[in-house]
């Protein structure tokens, strides 16, 4: 069938909303882990060796956020240990555990998302809609990043003309904060020039045609049809209770039975929809080499 981002835009829009819209709106712990499993191993096919710093940024923001709710929390009945005399709860640490799961899982479908769907992409699915909101949402994948990027240059910049010492812990702050206002500015700067360029060329003013080298064809309603059928088995599951968990005071969730084993193979299904389809390509291009 192709990689997902071989197919048309609109399976791609239409895939990852239906599955972070699942794990941003749940909070049962086995959602959130086949999300995070999912995404990581998507974003791990596609980008291989250059997703180990990635992946430990995002491994350190995880611990961080799970450590912060049960000290910043005091909520829940189970006590696990005290901190300065104050509770530290096995509720409060399980929420904190499962949110920062959830997020991360989130924030690798972003990633994705943002490499897969290119301003081409984007200006095809609202072009015909509103143009001025195909521009607006191209543009911010776009900084995402050139902010990075930009970043980068300005750190090096200043360390090659010595303006602080790496080893000295104030001074990289500084120099960190220092670079971030900078390239603030030029973003903002870089923004009005780039929208007083397209309202010069007309940009948004009247009727304007359209070309696109994308068709839908029936793979993609194929695939379109598998996420919804997918997708939809997990909101049902989800509307009739199947997911339902409670951390405070105490610890509660609907019992596990059909439904909601039926609910969790569905989502498992399709957070690696992606992964099977990178998987299957690497693979007949392996065998198409071999006959080389």
């Amino acid at each position: 069938m192709g990689r997902l981002e071989e197919r048309n835009p609109a399976v791609a829009a239409v895939y990852f909303l239906a599955v972070a819209a699942v794990v941003m709106f749940s909070m049962n712990s086995v959602i959130a882990l086949l999300s995070l499993f999912g995404s990581a191993a998507y974003f791990t096919l596609r980008n291989k060796s250059k997703s180990a710093k990635t992946h430990a940024g995002l491994l350190g923001l995880l611990l961080i956020l799970t450590v912060i709710n049960p000290v910043v929390n005091r909520s829940g009945a189970t006590v696990l240990f005290m901190i300065n005399d104050a509770p530290v709860t096995l509720e409060a640490v399980c929420y904190g555990a499962v949110s920062a799961v959830a997020l991360v899982s989130a924030v690798y479908w972003f990633i994705s998302f943002s490499q897969i769907m290119t301003g081409e992409k984007i200006t095809y699915l609202f072009g015909r809609v509103s143009p001025k909101l195909a521009l607006l949402i191209s543009m911010a994948l776009r900084y995402t990043s050139l902010f990075t990027r930009q970043m980068r240059k300005t750190i090096d910049a200043q360390k090659g003309m010595g303006v602080y010492r790496e080893d000295n812990i104030i001074d990289k702050i500084r120099g960190g904060l220092s670079a971030f206002a900078i390239v603030s500015v030029w973003g903002i700067e870089n923004g009005i020039i780039t929208a007083d360029s397209m309202e010069s060329r007309g940009y948004g003013e009247g009727k304007r045609s359209f070309f696109s080298r994308y068709r839908f064809s029936a793979v993609d309603g194929a695939v379109t049809l598998a996420v919804i059928l997918l997708f939809s088995v997990t909101v049902g599951v989800t509307a009739s209770g199947g997911f339902w968990v409670e951390y405070y005071p105490k610890i509660a969730s609907a019992p596990t039975g059909a439904a909601s084993v039926l609910g969790y193979v569905a989502y498992g299904a399709l957070v690696m929809l992606p992964t099977v389809f990178e998987v299957k390509e690497a693979v007949r291009w392996r065998y198409l080499q071999s006959k080389i």
